[in-house]
């Protein structure tokens, strides 16, 4: 750990941040979950690289989860670079930091997801003359901002589900011209029936399986494919 703070002070950032995953990959990979928790609270968290790591935005947001979990809407715009995220535009090292981890593979996955889905809505509404379409867990919504379909409004309605009040007032603040239907639900609701589910021609989740053990993962998609197997129905 000392090797990787003196990389780091030295302004070897992505030697030092390389270092660090390796080696608490390692750990982690050899460890119980007891164990692990243990050098994380008595070795990292105790350790003045924690410092460093937190002077800046994305690794501190990571661990004080103040929505609840990890990668919350917020940290998304931040690994989207997004212009309501204020910058201060000062190449210290925090900022060396979280420029590192913005591009990092994780990072650019989560920015190429953004397109993905973008590009599904737009494909949707090249098959299917103004769709209908659901967004899962949709955050903030942000690959609207970058789908034609939505732009020039080929879209019949659109409907983004979460149970994050906070992130569906950014959506209504962000995108009043849309009309985007927002319900504040769970994945729980859809199960149960409590969020009833009609007529989509398109239903699409982004991150939302990440935070989903096994079993409700399983549910979710079974729940999706007995849908779309109905929905002639709805019409």
């Amino acid at each position: 750990m000392d090797d990787v703070y003196n990389e780091i002070i030295s302004d070897n950032i992505s030697e030092g941040i390389e270092e660090l995953v390796d080696f608490l990959k390692d750990i982690r990979t050899n460890s119980t979950k007891e164990k692990w928790d243990y050098i994380v609270k008595s070795a990292l968290l105790a350790h003045p690289i924690k410092a460093i790591l937190f002077e800046k935005q994305i690794t501190s947001r990571c661990f004080n989860k103040p929505r609840g979990y990890s990668g919350d809407a917020v940290l998304l715009d931040m690994i989207y670079k997004h212009k309501s995220i204020k910058s201060d535009n000062v190449i210290d090292r925090g900022g060396k930091i979280d420029e590192y981890l913005s591009n990092a593979p994780a990072s650019k996955s989560v920015r190429y997801r953004k397109q993905y889905q973008a590009r599904l809505i737009d494909e949707t509404a090249k098959i299917k003359n103004k769709p209908n379409i659901l967004s899962v867990a949709c955050g903030h919504l942000r690959e609207i901002e970058i789908s034609k379909a939505v732009k020039n409004f080929e879209i019949s309605s659109f409907v983004g589900i979460d149970q994050d009040a906070k992130s569906l007032d950014v959506i209504k603040k962000d995108y009043p011209s849309y009309n985007i239907t927002l319900l504040n639900n769970s994945v729980k609701d859809i199960l149960t029936g409590k969020c009833v589910l009609k007529n989509f021609d398109l239903i699409y989740a982004g991150g939302l399986y990440d935070y989903l053990s096994d079993r409700i993962a399983t549910r979710l998609t079974g729940f999706f494919l007995i849908y779309f197997q109905k929905k002639e129905s709805f019409y």
